[in-house]
Formats: C-alpha cells, sequence, structure tokens
C-alpha cells in the first residue's frame, strides 16, 4: 500500500515539473522550412538571411512591437527567431528583462544564467535546453537609448548556416587567379 502511495506521488510530482522544449516563438519553429518568396524579401546580415515577420495578434506579447527569423543561407531553415522591444518595455528595460526571465525559467523549467556577451559589451541572460537556448538582453541602440531583445536560438542550425555561408563564398570565388 506505501509503496502505490508512493508511486502516485511521485507521477504526480513528475506531472507538475514537466518541462517544456524550446521549440520556437511568437507561431515560428526553430528548423521550419521558410518558403523562397519569404526568403527573397529577407536581408543578409550576420552570415545568414533576416527576415521582418508579423505573428497574429495572439501570439505577439506586449513587449515587443518587431519580430524577425533568421535563416540559413542554402536550406532557409529558421535558425534563430527574435522579438525587439517596444518603447514602454525598453525604456524599463531590466525591469521588463526580469518579469520575462522569472516567466520563462517557470515555462521551461530551467534557470537563465547570466553571462557577460564581450562582442556586445553586455551582459545577457541565458537559458540552455540541449543544442537551443533562449536569451534576454538589454542594450543601448546609437543614440543610447536602451533597447529589449528577446531571442530563440538552435546552435547546431547557427553552425549549418555558418558552413552554409562558406560554401556560398566559396563558390562565388574566382579562382582563375589563384
Amino acid at each position: 500500500m506505501k509503496f502505490r502511495l508512493l508511486l502516485c506521488l511521485l507521477a504526480f510530482l513528475s506531472i507538475g515539473v514537466r518541462a517544456e522544449e524550446i521549440t520556437g516563438a511568437f507561431g515560428y519553429k526553430l528548423g521550419e522550412k521558410v518558403s523562397d518568396e519569404l526568403v527573397k524579401k529577407g536581408q543578409k546580415r550576420y552570415g545568414r538571411i533576416r527576415i521582418f515577420v508579423t505573428p497574429s495578434n495572439s501570439l505577439t506579447h506586449k513587449y515587443f512591437d518587431s519580430y524577425g527569423v533568421f535563416v540559413t543561407p542554402k536550406s532557409h531553415l529558421i535558425l534563430d527567431v527574435v522579438a525587439w522591444g517596444n518603447k514602454t518595455a525598453s525604456a524599463n528595460c531590466h525591469h521588463s528583462q526580469e518579469i520575462l526571465v522569472n516567466t520563462l525559467e517557470k515555462k521551461y523549467n530551467s534557470s537563465f544564467k547570466k553571462e557577460f556577451m564581450e562582442s556586445l559589451n553586455l551582459f545577457i541572460y541565458r537559458l540552455k535546453k540541449e543544442a537551443k537556448d533562449i536569451s534576454i538582453h538589454c542594450g543601448k541602440d546609437d543614440n543610447g537609448k536602451p533597447y529589449l531583445t528577446l531571442s530563440y536560438t538552435d546552435t547546431k542550425l547557427e553552425k549549418q548556416g555558418e558552413q552554409e555561408m562558406l560554401e556560398l563564398e566559396i563558390e562565388k570565388t574566382n579562382t582563375k587567379g589563384l
């Protein structure tokens, strides 16, 4: 009898702590192929293609007013889903960041780690699960105004995108004089 009670208790607790996997955000899935038509609207940036998108209203968040996906340059797979903060959320960036960190820690049943990102000279909060992560940071634009960014990234696809960009550069290289 005690054994059954213990099994029921363990089953109940495991249901309560089941964490979601990181799959994407705002209706866009990491690893999903983007249409060629949508890719044509994008621009190359950081060795990949950035495409501004508009999620359906039910999938937006009050802190953000701009959304985008980054895709691999050849296979057109979503490797990054990004949201950029609106004026209100960005003006109160660290407070907005704290709310997002706490909310997402509960959703994914995992903790964010604070890391210093030298390339941007700022601290970011990062939650990693297998080859995917979520990062949140507050930065300043060229005019010194704060901004909030939330990003969902597939690090395997990020590496694939770098490889694809290298392949494209090699294909375009004139080897006659080499």
